[in-house]
């Protein structure tokens, strides 16, 4: 039986997803960090970040690495598999999806044409989803027609344009 892994061994654990890892997996990440900890409330989920594998050890990845509203800093870049792990707080929660028929040339392809020509990662839309996520208990609470009234605004307030990319958006 294997051992489980150490997520705080990041050095070790990239060299055995390396070694797993297919072009087209999907590798999602949450941590302990706050701005982890705020997509993952916002999205109620145990994942934060999330990118896709275009080689050995290799993944693109939508992200603001200033967390600024400035674009100058932001977008899809490529990153190695183990600075993917390492950025932000202690991992806490690490899952590889393998979709299933995936016409990897056309992916490669399409991944490096949004690196080459890379939108902007829209932090406000980001800040606003998961303040919008975070609502739920309010919501829960409206009526069904108010809800949705309200929910619609929450979308047009988070949503971010066709110009932008969210890591999600990125992968998918």
């Amino acid at each position: 039986m294997d051992q489980p892994l150490d997520l705080a061994d990041v050095p070790a654990l990239s060299d055995h997803l390396t070694g797993r890892l297919q072009t087209g997996d999907v590798v999602l990440t949450g941590a302990d960090d706050p701005v982890s900890w705020m997509i993952q409330t916002g999205s109620r989920s145990a994942y934060s970040h999330i990118g896709l594998v275009t080689g050995p050890g290799r993944l693109i990845e939508a992200y603001d690495y200033a967390l600024t509203p400035d674009e100058t800093d932001e977008g899809v870049f490529a990153i190695s598999l183990g600075d993917f792990l390492a950025r932000g707080g202690q991992l806490r929660a690490v899952e590889v999806r393998r979709p299933a028929a995936i016409d990897r040339p056309r992916l490669l392809a399409a991944a490096d044409h949004l690196e080459r020509h890379s939108p902007g990662f829209p932090t406000i839309g980001m800040a606003g989803l998961a303040f919008c996520g975070m609502s739920g208990p309010f919501l829960r609470r409206l009526p069904g027609a108010a809800r949705r009234r309200v929910t619609h605004r929450q979308t047009v307030l988070a949503g971010d344009g066709v110009r932008c990319l969210h890591c999600a958006e990125t992968v998918t």
